[in-house]
């Protein structure tokens, strides 16, 4: 798209042409995002930067100059709404390490809980042993306790997906009506 486009474009978004704005998203779009990209190197924040930078311009649509760059205009918001991303995360990243802070110093270990846990994994192992079936615990201590997921285990068992989910669905059933008895 050349200049003489783009202006014409830009004059017509400035006077709330719609089609004129599809034509220049259509036409600009993709050069925005990979400007973008290349600065962030994350595809969804980029994709997102890049429409949003088409909203603020269809929403300042009357400051538009059609005989400025609109290159430059389009690539400052964008700049901009990076900027704030990236600005953004710091604020939450320090709030959440503030209240994480926070909350150590009002962090008191309760003695009964630790033997609580205790006896719960104790109870849960039991469980396990006594009323599991030999297939149906192994799909279930791989997924619980080394985590791996159920293509993983499908694979390690050579066994299809849906065996391995309900060999969970079934696990969890026992454990569920079982463990009362050992607390």
């Amino acid at each position: 798209m050349d200049q003489e486009q783009i202006k014409s474009l830009v004059a017509g978004i400035i006077s709330s042409d719609m089609s004129a704005f599809h034509d220049l998203f259509t036409g600009c779009h993709p050069a925005l995002f990979r400007y973008i990209y290349i600065r962030c190197r994350d595809y969804d924040l980029a994709r997102d930067i890049a429409q949003e930078a088409f909203i603020r311009i269809w929403q300042n649509r009357q400051r538009l100059n059609p005989d400025r760059s609109f290159w430059s205009f389009m690539v400052t918001i964008a700049e901009n709404l990076l900027k704030d991303h990236y600005r953004h995360r710091r604020v939450i990243e320090r709030h959440c390490e503030e209240r994480r802070a926070g909350a150590d110093l009002f962090y008191t270990p309760d003695p009964g809980h630790e033997v609580h846990v205790q006896q719960l994994q104790q109870a849960l192992v039991r469980v396990i042993n006594r009323y599991l079936p030999p297939r149906c615990r192994s799909v279930f201590m791989l997924s619980r306790f080394e985590n791996k997921t159920a293509p993983e285990i499908a694979g390690l068992l050579n066994i299809s997906i849906k065996t391995v989910e309900n060999q969970l669905t079934y696990a969890l059933n026992i454990i569920r009506k079982k463990i009362h008895k050992f607390l």
